[in-house]
């Protein structure tokens, strides 16, 4: 299990203590990426927070301001197509109603999908 509610607002907490102006600490997502990099960790800001809901209750959602997704081993599959819509080829994810060659990538699972027959 990964890091619970509680614990980050210990952590947050804790830290807001310490810290001597910490409405100028910046809270940011840290992104791996498949390769090695010199100097900062590549990241991105926090657009909102808040809790989920539906498939996603009892979860504490961080949304980034830009999308994280790995792009390690993940070449582009062709999109799944059955009663008239369009699938995600890895999660089954319903990408869309109608062909649209702007979706690059499933916003389930992040799969790199294809329109091409």
């Amino acid at each position: 299990m990964g890091m619970t509610l509680a614990r980050l607002a210990e952590i947050v907490q804790q830290t807001a203590q310490v810290e001597k102006h910490p409405e100028r600490v910046e809270v940011v997502i840290s992104t791996e990426l498949p390769y090695m990099t010199c100097g900062q960790k590549p990241c991105t800001g926090v657009r909102c927070v808040g809790m989920g809901f539906d498939w996603e209750a009892n979860q504490f959602r961080i949304t980034p301001e830009e999308k994280v997704m790995c792009l390690k081993d993940n070449v582009p599959q062709k999109v799944l197509e059955w009663e008239g819509r369009y699938h995600c080829p890895k999660c089954e994810y319903m990408l869309s109603k109608t062909k649209n060659k702007d979706i690059r990538y499933c916003s389930r699972c992040g799969t790199g999908v294809r329109w091409d027959a």
